[in-house]
């Protein structure tokens, strides 16, 4: 999927969830200005890696992301991955579940609203109908205007 943001940054997503081959379920790249993260892709010696214009003078230099995980990842996510790594998806199962049992036992509100989560699910259903008008640039709506309008 392509896609652009109202600020026209253009976003490249890729999933594959149908095709019958072997496929990595946590293998994720993102790039920005100022930096870009890939993770590992499970190679001998490969590592989760980060680059970031602040810290690497040398645009070819990666950072292993580990060696500075103390200074940027929250106390709850360092002390979670270890809890959660035989949960699924490289830990993330293990939030989700958490953050949903914190919010039905009123410990905390849920961290993504409805708004948020249409956010997430609607851009991947409009792509499928793009891809049934042979590539259409097709507008997402926004949940947002839905409750306006009641």
């Amino acid at each position: 999927m392509l896609c652009k943001t109202a600020k026209e940054a253009l976003i490249k997503i890729r999933v594959d969830m149908v095709s019958d081959r072997p496929h990595s379920m946590v293998n994720y790249q993102l790039q920005g200005t100022d930096g870009c993260y890939e993770s590992a892709r499970g190679g001998p010696g490969d590592i989760n890696k980060i680059w970031l214009r602040s810290r690497c003078p040398n645009p070819n230099t990666w950072i292993d992301l580990s060696t500075i995980r103390e200074e940027f990842m929250p106390e709850s996510w360092r002390v979670g991955m270890e809890k959660g790594k035989n949960a699924g998806h490289g830990g993330g199962d293990y939030f989700e579940v958490l953050d949903f049992i914190n919010a039905i036992q009123g410990k905390a509100p849920c961290p993504i609203g409805i708004h948020e989560s249409m956010d997430m699910t609607l851009p991947g259903l409009v792509s499928q109908q793009s891809i049934l008008k042979k590539g259409a640039w097709l507008a997402v709506p926004d949940s947002r205007e839905w409750v306006k309008e009641m």
